[in-house]
């Protein structure tokens, strides 16, 4: 039986790249599709992970004119923005099980849009406190997709975040050492004294149908 993961091909042995390409700013902004106030609040933690460890920021749009757009899939799937990234997404899931997420690379195409998508036939915690055991942790998937859209390939560390497999216990969500060397090395060290901003774990137990394999 194959463990939860990313969609995203894994890192080959001969590859030592940590990274495929970059975007040329550091300011990006970010859009989640038809997210209600919880998935929004989950969403902006993960962006929080990447940003409080570099000299990345984010803003979300409130519109789908952003660099990163977020939104629910399930199996043979349309992009979000069908005029950029064209309308069928080149990937699909496969229901319960396996593939839980993926996400595309930045390129140097005019007007590009990284998109991640969420597979919607998986049982997911979405809030950012610790998810029961037989959930997926929507903020550890999103960190990890995210990662991706930032450039960031799978890492073979399993402490990493980028690690392609999905952890059983997959809370506290934080970033190890491999991954802020490897966001700093694309975006530069954050150059600001301001705290990172903590957002408040809900205590409730909503949890939303969705997938199994981080992409």
């Amino acid at each position: 039986m194959s463990k939860p993961r990313c969609g995203f091909r894994d890192i080959l042995k001969h590859e030592t790249k940590a990274s495929l390409s970059k975007w040329p700013k550091t300011h990006l902004t970010w859009h989640f599709h038809l997210a209600d106030e919880t998935e929004l609040n989950t969403a902006r933690a993960a962006f929080d992970l990447w940003s409080q460890h570099s000299a990345l920021t984010f803003e979300r749009s409130e519109s789908p004119n952003a660099d990163i757009i977020i939104s629910w899939r399930r199996l043979r799937h349309y992009n979000t923005n069908t005029k950029v990234n064209g309308a069928i997404c080149s990937d699909k899931f496969d229901g319960p099980g396996n593939v839980l997420a993926h996400a595309s690379f930045p390129t140097d195409q005019a007007g590009f849009v990284s998109e991640v998508h969420v597979d919607g036939d998986e049982p997911w915690h979405i809030y950012v406190n610790k998810h029961p055991a037989d959930r997926f942790s929507l903020h550890y998937t999103l960190t990890h997709e995210i990662g991706h859209s930032l450039g960031l390939m799978h890492n073979r560390r399993k402490t990493s975040v980028m690690f392609a497999i999905q952890p059983d216990q997959q809370y506290p969500v934080k970033l190890d050492q491999n991954d802020i060397a490897d966001i700093q090395r694309l975006y530069g060290e954050k150059s600001t004294n301001e705290p990172p901003r903590r957002t408040p774990a809900h205590s409730g137990a909503k949890s939303r149908k969705a997938g199994q394999n981080l992409k």
